[in-house]
C-alpha cells in the first residue's frame, strides 16, 4: 500500500480490486476522485448541464457514474470539445489521465495487472468496501442514516445520484458539513459485503 502515494483508504481499494477483477477501473475511480472542479455548468445552464451528464449516470453509485464518465471522455478522443458539450473540466480530466498513468506504472511495479470484467460496476462497489469500511452507513427510520463506525447522524448529499433514493446501506467518499453533515460520493451497498468481502 505504501507505495503508492495515495491516502491509504485508496490505496486498499486498489490492492483490493486485484481479486474483484476491476483493477482497471478502480485505478480509474481513484484518479477521477483526485481532482477538484471536475464539473462547471453556468448559471443558467445547470438544468441543461444535469440534463447532458444524465446519460453517464448509474443509479446506484456516484463511484460508478466517475468510471462511466471517464470512458465515454476516452471513447471520444479525451477532446475539449467534447468536454466542453458535456460540461465537464477539460484541464480536469486531463489531471484524471496523468494520475491513471502514474497509478498504472505503480500497479505494473507491484505486479498489479490492470483488467475488467463484465461485473465491473458490481465488483467497484464490492472493494470500495473493503478500503472504505469506516464510511459505510446505514439508514434509520426517519430517513436519515447513521455511520457504522462513529454512529453520526448523515445525510445524502443533494448532488448524489442516491439522493432521492432510500438505499439500506450506502458508502461514501467524503463527508462535508453545510447545514448538516453530507456524505458525499455515495455508492449502495449489499450489507453482506461489509463482514464478507466478495471475490469473483
Amino acid at each position: 500500500m505504501a507505495i503508492f502515494p495515495l491516502h491509504p483508504r485508496l490505496s486498499k481499494i486498489i490492492i483490493s480490486s486485484r481479486d474483484l477483477s476491476c483493477s482497471s477501473d478502480v485505478v480509474t475511480l481513484v484518479s477521477m476522485l483526485s481532482v477538484d472542479s471536475l464539473f462547471f455548468a453556468p448559471h443558467n445552464q445547470r438544468d441543461i448541464a444535469v440534463a447532458v451528464r444524465r446519460k453517464f449516470q448509474c443509479s446506484d453509485s456516484d463511484h460508478v457514474t466517475l468510471v462511466r464518465i471517464f470512458k465515454a471522455y476516452k471513447a471520444a478522443g479525451g477532446t475539449a470539445d467534447w468536454c466542453k458539450r458535456h460540461y465537464i473540466n477539460h484541464r480536469a480530466m486531463k489531471t484524471v489521465t496523468s494520475t491513471r498513468k502514474q497509478l498504472k506504472g505503480l500497479c505494473k511495479k507491484i505486479g498489479i495487472s490492470l483488467v475488467t470484467s463484465k461485473k465491473w460496476e458490481e465488483n467497484v462497489r464490492k472493494a470500495l468496501v473493503n478500503g472504505q469500511v469506516d464510511n459505510v452507513a446505514l439508514i434509520q427510520e426517519d430517513g436519515s442514516y447513521l455511520t457504522l463506525t462513529t454512529r453520526q447522524q448523515v445525510n445524502i448529499h443533494p448532488s448524489s445520484v442516491l439522493f432521492h433514493g432510500k438505499a439500506e446501506c450506502v458508502v461514501y467518499d467524503e463527508l462535508v458539513l453545510t447545514t448538516a453533515h453530507y456524505m458525499r460520493t455515495c455508492s449502495t451497498l449489499d450489507k453482506q459485503w461489509i463482514t464478507q468481502p466478495s471475490q469473483s
